[in-house]
């Protein structure tokens, strides 16, 4: 990694954010400040710190996928009608419901 790659920043496996790389030195590499190992990324002088790694498509990809689980998570399904939430089942589950009868001429 070099200055200005974008990369993400973790604590125990967990994504926090993205940065971006700010200053290199021999041993180091800067971000948002603090200083972390080019031996293996992780914050320096600190147990148990945070750790940079290079922002990979996947990482990226699976960051997105997380944000949107946690906006359906987040979601007051109690507001939808019937039909929006058996086209929205229909979706996630890749067949069609069939739609009640009862009330339909």
């Amino acid at each position: 990694m070099k200055v200005g790659d974008k990369v993400a920043v973790m604590c125990r496996g967990v994504l926090k954010s993205f940065s971006v790389i700010e200053r290199e030195t021999a041993n180091f590499w800067i971000v948002e400040g603090f200083k972390y190992r080019k031996k293996d990324g992780l914050e320096a002088g600190v147990f148990d710190g945070y750790q940079i790694k290079e922002a990979t498509k996947e990482i990226c990809d699976k960051y997105q996928k997380d944000k949107m689980i946690a906006r359906l998570k987040q979601t007051n399904w109690d507001y939808l009608s019937l039909e929006e939430l058996t086209d929205i089942v229909a979706l996630v589950s890749g067949f069609t419901i069939m739609r009640s009868p009862i009330g339909k001429e």
